[in-house]
Formats: C-alpha cells, structure tokens, sequence
C-alpha cells in the first residue's frame, strides 16, 4: 500500500485488491508478485504513474510493474518489438520513431512523428 499511495500517489485501498499472491516456487530467486485489482481504474492509474518510481526510495527503485500476460500475448508483444525494430532500421528519412502500446491482447505498432 505504500507503493500505491506514497510513490505512485495513486490513493489505492486495501478493499481495490481483489487478491494478491506469489508467483512459482519458493527458493533462492525472488518470485513475482501478481495483484489483481478490483477494477481496471486503479490498475490504468498504477501503470499510468510508474514513472515516479524512478524518484522512489533504494527500497521500491528496483521495482519492475508490467502486465499480467499469457505465453501466446508474450510471443505477439515480442514480434511486435521486432517488427517496430525493423521499420526503424529502415526508416531512412528520421523523422518518425515506431512504438509497441502493450494492452494485453491488444498490442499496436505505432509509428509517431518524432518532436525535437
């Protein structure tokens, strides 16, 4: 909850979490926390202000926060990737930069005229 409401200043409630547990098994690697939020607000603004964690305490800097995303929507991020790599290698010109907007099963290339 200090994550929530101290760095991301998202003023989340423990009653938001709808469950939250570890992911695979106990040993010596740190496992994955998985929450699952009660509505898709709390979890848009927590994504929203993940940029503040750069400015966050020793204690939550080494955080990483993505989305919960099956194997076959991991593989379709990932081509996306390359794909958006690959029309940046190609683009001669410099003035557009190619871009993956993930939301689970929803992943867009984009291709945005770059501002100097």
């Amino acid at each position: 909850m200090r994550l929530f409401n101290d760095v991301l200043k998202v003023g989340a409630q423990a009653d938001d979490i709808k469950r939250m547990f570890r992911l695979g098994r106990r040993g010596e690697r740190d496992r994955p926390l998985l929450i699952e939020f009660r509505n898709r607000q709390i979890k848009n603004l927590v994504m929203e202000w993940l940029g503040s964690l750069r400015d966050a305490s020793d204690e939550f800097r080494g955080l990483s926060v993505t989305h919960d995303m099956t194997r076959a929507e991991r593989e379709q991020c990932k081509e996306c990737v390359q794909e958006a790599k690959e029309h940046a290698r190609q683009d001669v010109s410099g003035d557009w930069r190619y871009v993956v907007r993930v939301n689970p099963g929803q992943m867009q290339l984009l291709r945005l005229r770059k501002t100097y």
